[in-house]
C-alpha cells in the first residue's frame, strides 16, 4: 500500500489530473482489497467446509461397525443399468439367500460350509464347517451368525471371525433333518426342526464350542417362525399357531379358530404392525388380527383371492406382496377391510415363471427371481398391470437378493455363484 501511494504521489505532482481523481484511485484499490480478501475467506470456507462433509460421512460409514458403499442408490430410474461387479462361487446352495450384516455378505451352502464375503471384493473372509448340509439362509443378531444344518444341529459363528476357518462359538441339537431357516428377535433365536418341534435358544448361550440347551420348545410343522406383537407366529397341523416369547420350558401354542374356510396354510407366516398374513394352498392370502393371538375365535380382516402362496409375503411401505403358484406377483394394500370382505389388488405382475423365494422391497422396486433362471424388477406403484423395469437372466433360479444400503444388490443362485450388482458395474 505504500508503494502505490508514494507512485501516486509521484505522479500526481508530475501530471495534471482532475482533482478527486486521487482519492478515487484509492478506493478503487482498497475495494479490490477487500473482495479479494473475502474471496479467499470463502474460498478456505468452503475448502474447510468440504472437509468437514467428507470426515462426517467417513465417520458416519464406519460408526458402529456401519459401512456403506461408494456406488449410487438403485433406484427406478437407474435400475436398467444395473451389471455384475463381481462373481463368487461356492458349493451348490439350496433354499438360501444372502445376508447382509456390517460389509459382510454371509451365505450357506449345501456342501455344510457358511461363507463369509468382503461385500466390496467379493473375497471370502472366512467360512464354518457344519456336519451336514446348510439348505436355508443364515440370521446374524448380536456379533453371531446363525445357520441351521441337517445333521441336526443350530450352529452359532462369531461374524467378525479373524481367522480362514472358524469353529462354532456355540451349537444346540435339534435333530432335524431338513434345516429350517434360524430367525433371531431380542436375544433369542428360533428354529423349527423337522422332527415337529419349535425351539427357542438364546443368543449368547455359550463359548468355545459348548452345546447349548433351549429356553423352550413347542410343536411345529417345520415352518420358519416370525416373532411379531410378543408372540411367535408358526405352524402346526397346517394351522397358524402362536407362542408367547415369554414361553419357558415346554411351551404351548395358542391356536385360535381361524375361519379360514377349510383351507390349509401353505406359506410361512409375516406380521406387518398389528396384522398377520399367511397364505393358503388353494389359493388365499388371509389378514388376521394378532390379537387372535388370545385364543379367542377369529375370522380374518380381509382375504385376497390368488393362486397357491408358497412363499413368505413381504411388507413394506403399505402393501403386502406374494407370489403365487401360477406365476403372478401381486400386491395387495396392507390395511384393506375389517369386515372379511375380499380384497382387491393394487397391482398384478406376470412373472416369467414360478417366484422361487420371498420378493425383495427397497427404493421403490420390488425384486423377484424366477424358476427359469431370471430375476426382475419391478416398480411398487405400476397400476394394476405391472411390467418389469429390469430383468437379468441368470441361467439357473436366483433366490431373494439382498440390498446393501439400497446401492449394491447381491443375489445367490441354485448353481453356487454368488453375484453383486450395482449401476453401470460401479465399484462398490
Amino acid at each position: 500500500m505504500s508503494d502505490l501511494r508514494a507512485t501516486l504521489e509521484t505522479v500526481r505532482r508530475q501530471v495534471r489530473a482532475r482533482p478527486g481523481a486521487y482519492d478515487r484511485v484509492l478506493r478503487r484499490y482498497r475495494r479490490k482489497e477487500r473482495n479479494r480478501r473475502l474471496l479467499a475467506g470463502v474460498t478456505a470456507l468452503a475448502i474447510a467446509a468440504a472437509g468437514a462433509v467428507f470426515v462426517i460421512r467417513a465417520l458416519d460409514d464406519v460408526r458402529g461397525g456401519v459401512l456403506r458403499p461408494a456406488s449410487p442408490v438403485i433406484r427406478s430410474t437407474n435400475v436398467s443399468r444395473l451389471s455384475p461387479v463381481w462373481t463368487a462361487r461356492v458349493g451348490p446352495i439350496g433354499h438360501a439367500s444372502p445376508v447382509l450384516a456390517g460389509g459382510t455378505v454371509f451365505v450357506s451352502s449345501l456342501d455344510g460350509h457358511l461363507y463369509a464375503f468382503d461385500a466390496r471384493t467379493g473375497e471370502v473372509s472366512w467360512k464354518g464347517e457344519t456336519g451336514g448340509a446348510i439348505n436355508r439362509p443364515p440370521a446374524v443378531a448380536g456379533g453371531l451368525v446363525f445357520v441351521h444344518s441337517t445333521d441336526g444341529y443350530l450352529y452359532a459363528f462369531a461374524a467378525s471371525c479373524d481367522e480362514a476357518s472358524c469353529d462354532p462359538v456355540w451349537v444346540g441339537n435339534t435333530g432335524s433333518s431338513d434345516g429350517a431357516p434360524p430367525i433371531t428377535s431380542d436375544g433369542v433365536v428360533y428354529v423349527s426342526s423337522s422332527t415337529g418341534d419349535l425351539f427357542a435358544f438364546p443368543t449368547s448361550c455359550g463359548t468355545n464350542g459348548a452345546t447349548c440347551a433351549p429356553l423352550w420348545t413347542g410343536p411345529s410343522d417345520g415352518f420358519a417362525p416370525v416373532v411379531g406383537r410378543g408372540f411367535v407366529w408358526d405352524v402346526d397341523s397346517g394351522s397358524l399357531v402362536a407362542f408367547s416369547t415369554s414361553c419357558s420350558t415346554l411351551c404351548r401354542a395358542v391356536h385360535p379358530t381361524f375361519q379360514l374356510g377349510g383351507r390349509s396354510v401353505s406359506s410361512e407366516p409375516a406380521v406387518g404392525g398389528d396384522v398377520v398374513y399367511v397364505g393358503s394352498t388353494d389359493g388365499g392370502l388371509f389378514a388376521l388380527s394378532t390379537a387372535c393371538a388370545t385364543g379367542r375365535r377369529c375370522a380374518p380382516l380381509w382375504v385376497g383371492e390368488t393362486g397357491s402362496i408358497l412363499e413368505p409375503p413381504a411388507i413394506a411401505n403399505g402393501a403386502v406382496y406374494v407370489g403365487t403358484s401360477d406365476g403372478r406377483l401381486i400386491a395387495f394394500p396392507t390395511y384393506c377391510a375389517t369386515d372379511g370382505g375380499v380384497c382387491r389388488p393394487l397391482s398384478v405382475a406376470d412373472l416369467p415363471a414360478l417366484l422361487t423365494s420371498t420378493p425383495v422391497v427397497e427404493n421403490g422396486l420390488v425384486f423377484a427371481g424366477s424358476e427359469d433362471g431370471s430375476l426382475s424388477a419391478f416398480p411398487t406403484s405400476c397400476g394394476r398391470t405391472c411390467a418389469p423395469v429390469w430383468s437379468t437372466d441368470l441361467g439357473v433360479r436366483p433366490y431373494s437378493p439382498a440390498l446393501w444400503d439400497g446401492r449394491a444388490l447381491f443375489v445367490t443362485t441354485h448353481d453356487g455363484r454368488v453375484i453383486a450388482f450395482t449401476v453401470a458395474g460401479r465399484d462398490i
